[in-house]
């Protein structure tokens, strides 16, 4: 199979139980790659890759660089112009204005430092070149965090992160590096993060019944926070449509209505959007 990019399938979307999350992601990523990266730019850095699925939103002539504090099997997924670094967002082994483009899925929420994190993100940026930024707002569900949303809005840290963003403290951190800001908004807005929550924590009573369970049984339940899609584990861009083709070739009716849902909402995002949501998406600048 030729080498592609999922920019241009259409319908690339990682089917699993986080789906509204990616989803919105996803399609806002297509959006700001298509307004924002440039045919004379040559390389990008995606801070805190995790397994590197990312890279394929960008176009094969591109050249990726992945990094994370994780080598989450990195070896296996070298390909030309396709590198991988275990380094910290905050010291990026890297000479400044390195690259034309930096991505950052929901990592500031994770770092020790995120002011020292998105100085870097300056630091190996060319000016005049885009920082893409996503991260949870103090309304992210996008784990099983209901029960805690109540201490998140009160400063407490307690679900997925280290960290919750207000839109202004978000900005402050952006724009205290140095960064202008193009445009913000988010990934996943009010009606995505609403499906999520009715999606993903219809069994949430279970999920803390087995959490319950295992603190008492020789042998723990399988209690997992959610389903990683056969999408992740792909090596190369055969291997991942081919993935995805069978995701889709083996959705249930419900699956199909829920992706239809993720469609719905996200649309619903654009067309009515509510000043509040899951996950901020920011677009800087370096000037």
């Amino acid at each position: 199979m030729t080498e592609v990019s999922p920019m241009d399938l259409p319908n690339f979307i990682p089917i699993h139980r986080a789906a509204p999350s990616m989803y919105g992601f996803e399609r806002r990523a297509r959006e700001v790659l298509r307004r924002h990266l440039r045919a004379d730019d040559h390389t990008v850095l995606d801070m805190g890759c995790g397994n590197g699925l990312w890279r394929f939103l960008f176009p094969p002539d591109k050249s990726y660089t992945g990094i994370d504090v994780v080598n989450k099997l990195f070896s296996e997924k070298r390909a030309p112009n396709v590198a991988f670094s275990v380094a910290a967002a905050e010291n990026l082994p890297f000479r400044d204005e390195s690259f034309d483009f930096i991505l950052s899925s929901c990592v500031l929420e994770h770092v020790h430092d995120d002011l020292a994190t998105v100085n870097e993100a300056f630091r190996v940026l060319r000016r005049g070149k885009y920082f893409f930024i996503v991260v949870p707002s103090v309304l992210s569900v996008i784990y099983h965090e209901l029960p805690f949303l109540p201490l998140k809005l009160f400063g407490k840290n307690m679900g997925h992160g280290d960290r919750y963003y207000t839109r202004s403290r978000l900005l402050k951190v952006l724009t205290s590096a140095g960064f202008e800001i193009v445009s913000t908004g988010f990934s996943m807005g009010f009606w995505g993060n609403t499906l999520t929550i009715l999606g993903t924590y219809k069994d949430i009573g279970l999920w803390y019944v087995r959490g319950l369970l295992n603190e008492f049984l020789p042998r723990p339940i399988n209690n997992p926070m959610f389903t990683f899609s056969s999408v992740w584990g792909a090596r190369n861009a055969s291997e991942l449509c081919a993935a995805h083709a069978q995701e889709l070739a083996q959705q249930t009716i419900i699956s199909r209505i829920y992706v239809g849902a993720q469609k719905t909402c996200y649309a619903l995002d654009n067309a009515i959007p509510w000043p509040w949501g899951g996950e901020f998406a920011i677009v800087c600048k370096k000037p």
